[in-house]
């Protein structure tokens, strides 16, 4: 049930704006911020993005709930001052800092839980305050509680809602914010190991990522202390899917905002695979895509995919001496909804894994709801394959026997599961 004193959301508009109107005028403090933040800027957007990163990185988010507090903020000055504030606060600061610089930005207020019902004008349909710029190219939407998210990021609940924007020379009035992120969401990943006689994989990881993963990693390592780097960077291989040992962490900066994160660090893992089989997998992260099951009872419906997305995937083990790797068949399988390619090579004394997934919609419809749960198969196993590592050089003497194992194992895989416990027995038996 909700119920409102209010007439209009161009009431509710004019209320809120009189509450911010004279704590966003510019002081000579703020205006004197201004001029020493965007001194080097020379366009309007470099002005943007300089007072933007300052007031998200260099002010803690601290919300505050009380009374009027609930919705008047404090004063441009006040919050410059006390480097810190809530959503209110953080906004009117941007949005004073701005004006200083001739650049007009207004509040608009959102809910971060759910749609806001139109038919009710009412603040108390809000949670959170946001700032959009009108430029010439359309609106800009900031979000400086954030702290570290990159210029123009929304966090997901934030998009695609209606958002109540507080204009000054026009009625408020209700807008929609993005759908998408303003840069493609993309994740790569390199690992470049060593197995030993022993089994014992060494090697040095790489991530790179853009994204609402990006901003997560960022969260993480603004908060944790150096000191924590190494347990943090643990926590994070093993929900990649590695289960070794992490060390000598290293991370870029969680302030520098206009580059991907990028994280490094070097991992150890005794008995790589299934090393007493001589089995071993491709080092690359763990691909996780929401799977429907056959005992959901919900109706059948689309396949949340999230916003359209990019993983690179790289890996370079170099075998030990007297090895070599049985390739696994190369995969592609490309869908309307998103694409997967995986390749094997032997080069060089080293099994090299590539392993790339495009994402191209984001909801699998739901009429091709088995297509996507054969297809997140496909990528589920292609992650967890065992690659068996056979004697020998891999000289030319052997390549006959090479091609005709591989043909064989092929054959094999592309065999249905059978049902009958003595068949999928033998054909253990033959795989081995």
């Amino acid at each position: 049930v909700l119920m409102s004193s209010f007439a209009s959301w161009e009431d509710v508009g004019r209320w809120y704006g009189g509450l911010q109107e004279e704590r966003v005028k510019p002081t000579p403090e703020v205006t004197a911020k201004a001029a020493e933040l965007t001194k080097n800027a020379a366009t309007d957007e470099a002005k943007l993005r300089a007072l933007y990163g300052y007031v998200s990185t260099q002010f803690h988010y601290i919300g505050i709930a009380f009374g009027i507090g609930r919705y008047q903020p404090h004063s441009a000055a006040e919050v410059l001052a006390n480097q810190y504030g809530d959503c209110k606060d953080k906004h009117t600061l941007l949005a004073s800092l701005l004006a200083a610089v001739g650049i007009p930005a207004y509040p608009a207020a959102i809910s971060s839980t759910r749609e806001v019902d139109g038919d009710v004008p009412s603040p108390g349909q809000f949670d959170h305050v946001i700032t959009v710029v009108p430029r010439a190219g359309g609106l800009v939407w900031l979000d400086t509680t954030t702290e570290v998210g990159p210029y123009q990021y929304l966090v997901a609940p934030l998009r695609d809602k209606h958002a109540l924007a507080i204009w000054k020379d026009k009625p408020a009035a209700l807008v929609n914010t993005p759908a998408d992120l303003p840069y493609g969401t993309t994740q790569t990943f390199k690992m470049d190991a060593k197995l030993s006689d022993a089994g014992t994989l060494e090697g040095n990881a790489e991530l790179s990522s853009r994204g609402d993963m990006e901003y997560l990693l960022r969260s993480a390592f603004r908060v944790v202390p150096l000191t924590q780097w190494k347990e943090l960077g643990q926590r994070i291989s093993l929900n990649s899917g590695f289960g070794g040992e992490v060390s000598e962490v290293t991370a870029s900066s969680p302030e520098r905002t206009d580059e991907p994160f990028h994280l490094s660090y070097k991992y150890t893992r005794k008995e790589f695979g299934d090393w007493a089989n001589r089995r071993i997998l491709a080092p690359e992260p763990l691909i996780a895509l929401l799977a429907p099951g056959d005992e959901e009872l919900l109706p059948l419906g689309p396949s949340w995919l999230g916003p359209p997305a990019e993983f690179q995937f790289h890996s370079r083990v170099e075998l030990p001496g007297g090895y070599r790797p049985e390739l696994p068949a190369a995969i592609h399988v490309k869908r309307d909804f998103a694409q997967y390619d995986a390749t094997y090579e032997f080069k060089e004394g080293a099994l090299i894994g590539e392993r790339h997934l495009k994402t191209l919609l984001e909801e699998v419809p739901a009429n091709e709801r088995e297509e996507y749960k054969q297809f997140v198969k496909t990528v589920q196993d292609d992650y967890g394959m065992f690659i068996p590592l056979l004697p020998g050089s891999g000289s030319s003497a052997t390549a006959g026997s090479e091609n005709t194992n591989q043909t064989m194992v092929n054959t094999l895989r592309s065999l249905p599961e059978s049902s009958n416990p003595e068949a999928t027995r033998l054909e253990g038996e033959a795989r081995d």
